[in-house]
């Protein structure tokens, strides 16, 4: 049974269709069970190869050899012994997705360093395969037929260039048919019907980047789960190396014990003569002295490049000193001639002539002038106003004053209009009526101090969003930010640039944050935003994911703080949440069942199974009473007893008011507002009237330059909820790694089906929150 197991997932592995150079890849090897091509791998040391751990299930060090320094699969290059074989040490072979799926190939001879037998470079401990630059390779000698390996195909070395697919993704694209483990990734090849097949498990996954193409090797391929090969492609999965770069390294450093030297005849497989390759008969010399050979024209190369950098920064340094004197010299030749034109005769002439009709003429216009008088002044004003001519000219000349600077300020605010050039990305532009939602394309402005470059993977959507769309927080809004975006609350996404100061995030960050409604919107593919306002995402989470929760949590966590309730204080308590089945409803259940509370969850019908085993204790339903739920929650609070507090979330349809008796539902010893309404409301500045909306104005640009003054900067961080910062996005990490709390993922739509998604959000079938994903 095992063996038909180990059996299955190597015919369910994958290749492609592309031949290739062995120089270009020469780190590729054919591992070989009983003389045929079993599995790929990839040389790592002189004496060690580097494959998958599944290849060597109920298989003796005996019966394997390999085969390297050929571009054909079944002859050419040379063929070496196996003297041992190292599984890591956490692989369990009688599991059907093992972990640590990697295994050491030891050969009985040194593998001499050539154009067709170079090592790769291993990926360091722990690292990701770069997202940006560079392209990614999988070289093996699989099959091309599906499901088997033919006899007598001499099948050449291929290749396949791919890109890393999510780990939400790829377990969208398996369902149950692959369980993905924290060490594996997931490969998909970027040419269409061109996947891995049978006989490529073990082909290496290697990174090259740079002007000289440096490889890294960083994953080692396991599954496919193509029955068809290239016929429908779908990722390979791939161990990661870096994740046991440790264990590689300490049986690399391993003191090597006695192997055969290259003369020896016994115990050594014959060598094939390789007659298409055009390689010939190899001799077998010492890795360690080729290595000291290397390094010593390795500082022959660095001297010379020293002395030839030195020589260019002193020939630059005179040419730079050359320059300057000759500016110096030029500089100096115009300042004599100009002086030799100032003190000539025509010229001193000329200037004495104008010195003394300057003299002249303001005498005369001393003589001549009527002593200055306001009366005089008067007068004479009197006297052009009664000149109908001089009053035609003065109307005209304002008409043309005002014609003018009216057709000058237009100009100008249509220029500012105008779109900046520079890198664009998808947007979801808001328009002036506030009901338009139209997917664009947006200029990313520079990053300044303090700020983030973030390009957004994914963002969510709730009802906040609509109530934005519908003009509230518009007041606010239109004084904190200046773009067209107003949707998207919580976003997860890659940073890509960081401006001054920014000392706690790098380039290649994963990161998550939300985005209040008078702040703008998160639905752009590249968002400028404070790194205030953001923090590093928990490992593990997909974008998907990780963007369901940043605001739902941080809104619970604000919710639970006004509320004093704490893991210390909650054990006992009776909590009921109405709208249950929203972002924040799912959050608070979560948390409140954590810290020991009996939670009571008011939501449809077919929410209940999911809120319960979020921890909730006791369900309402509530269908069909959306436009009062109030009442069912004092039915029950009649047949089960009050609570010691209620909190209504998005989808707990009309206010207290306008239901129950807030009253009958609380404890007697239920404190003040213990009533909690978490619903968006109109802010108070949405319905100023003129006066004081232009006095609000006045005095929020008041406060931002006394802020300005005393050193606190223009930013608007004080406008935001701690839990929304930083902060509380780190307690929201920390409840995440702890287990306390999970992201609740509805559906995930793409930008084009906007108002699908947001009608989705607000509806009375979503249960978590909605997302919105950039492909």
């Amino acid at each position: 049974m095992e063996e038909d197991l180990t059996h299955l997932r190597r015919k369910r592995l994958t290749t492609e269709t592309g031949l290739v150079c062995l120089e270009d890849y020469p780190y590729t090897v054919s591992v070989r069970l009983h003389g045929k091509h079993w599995c790929g791998g990839a040389i790592i040391g002189p004496l060690w190869v580097l494959t998958a751990a599944q290849c060597f299930d109920y298989v003796a060090k005996d019966e394997v050899t390999v085969r390297m320094g050929s571009v054909f699969r079944d002859f050419g290059g040379r063929i070496v012994s196996v003297v041992d074989i190292r599984r890591h040490p956490d692989y369990k072979m009688d599991q059907y997705y093992p972990e640590h799926n990697l295994a050491m190939v030891k050969v009985n001879v040194p593998i001499v360093s050539t154009s067709r037998m170079q090592p790769v470079a291993l990926a360091i401990a722990d690292a990701d395969l770069p997202p940006l630059f560079g392209e990614t390779v999988v070289t093996g000698y699989g099959s091309v037929v599906t499901g088997q390996i033919r006899e007598g195909e001499n099948q050449e070395l291929r290749r396949m260039i791919v890109r890393e697919v999510s780990r939400g993704e790829c377990r969208l694209i398996y369902g149950n048919d692959y369980h993905l483990q924290h060490d594996n990734m997931c490969l998909l090849s970027v040419t269409k019907g061109v996947a891995l097949c049978a006989g490529d498990t073990g082909d290496p996954a290697v990174h090259f980047s740079g002007v000289n193409r440096a490889g890294t090797l960083y994953g080692i391929a396991l599954f496919s789960g193509t029955e068809e090969c290239a016929y429908k492609s779908k990722p390979g999965v791939f161990a990661k190396v870096s994740y046991s770069r440790l264990w590689i390294d300490k049986v690399l450093e391993e003191i090597p014990e006695h192997t055969e030297s290259a003369d020896s005849t016994e115990n050594v497989i014959p060598l094939d003569v390789e007659i298409l390759s055009g390689l010939g008969r190899p001799s077998f010399g010492s890795w360690y002295s080729d290595m000291d050979e290397l390094k010593h024209r390795a500082g022959e190369k660095l001297e010379a490049l020293h002395v030839a950098a030195k020589t260019a920064a002193d020939n630059g340094k005179t040419r730079v000193h050359d320059v300057v004197h000759q500016t110096a010299e030029a500089i100096q030749r115009l300042r004599e001639a100009f002086h030799s034109l100032w003190h000539h005769e025509l010229i001193a002439e000329g200037r004495a002539r104008a010195v003394a009709w300057t003299k002249e003429a303001v005498r005369r216009v001393k003589e001549g002038a009527p002593p200055l008088s306001p009366m005089l002044l008067y007068e004479e004003l009197v006297t052009l106003f009664h000149d109908r001519v001089w009053r035609r000219s003065i109307i005209i000349f304002a008409c043309g004053v005002a014609l003018g600077g009216s057709a000058g300020v237009l100009v100008g605010l249509r220029a500012a209009r105008l779109t900046p050039t520079g890198p664009t990305a998808r947007a979801l532009h808001s328009h002036t009526d506030q009901a338009v939602i139209l997917v664009e394309d947006a200029v990313s402005p520079g990053v300044g101090a303090g700020e983030v470059l973030v390009r957004v993977q994914a963002f969510s959507i709730c009802s906040v969003d609509r109530g934005a769309l519908r003009g509230r927080a518009h007041c606010l809004r239109s004084l904190v930010y200046r773009g067209h975006v107003t949707v998207g609350r919580g976003f997860a996404g890659i940073v890509l640039d960081v401006g001054y100061g920014v000392l706690d995030l790098e380039m290649g960050d994963e990161v998550w944050g939300c985005v209040s409604e008078w702040s703008g919107g998160a639905a752009t593919e590249l968002l400028t935003i404070r790194s205030s306002r953001l923090s590093k995402r928990p490992r593990g989470l997909s974008a998907d994911s990780a963007a369901a929760l940043p605001w739902a949590g941080a809104r619970a966590l604000a919710a639970l703080r006004s509320l004093a309730y704490a893991p210390h204080n909650c054990k006992g308590k009776r909590v009921a949440v109405l709208g249950a089945a929203s972002g924040e409803g799912c959050a608070l259940v979560q948390l409140l069942s954590a810290w020991g509370a009996a939670v009571t969850a008011l939501a449809p019908r077919h929410a209940a199974l999911t809120l319960r085993d979020l921890g909730a204790q006791e369900f309402v339903d509530v269908e069909g009473t959306r436009t009062n739920p109030w009442a069912s929650l004092e039915a029950s609070a009649r047949s089960t007893g009050p609570w010691d507090c209620v909190l209504a979330c998005d989808g707990a349809g009309a206010s207290p008011a306008n239901g129950a008796n807030p009253a009958a539902l609380l404890k007697a010893t239920a404190p003040r507002g213990a009533l909690l309404d978490l619903r968006a409301r109109p802010l108070l500045t949405d319905r100023l009237p003129m006066p004081f909306s232009l006095l609000f104005v006045t005095s929020f640009y008041t406060y931002r330059l006394l802020r300005w003054l005393t050193g606190c900067g223009t930013h608007t961080d004080w406008l935001e909820d701690h839990h929304m910062l930083r902060e509380g996005l780190d307690a929201l990490a920390k409840l995440v790694d702890t287990g306390s709390l999970a992201p609740i993922l509805d559906k995930v739509y793409l930008p084009q089906d906007f108002e699908v998604a947001l009608a989705h959000a607000c509806s009375d079938d979503a249960i978590g929150t909605t997302v919105v994903r950039f492909p």
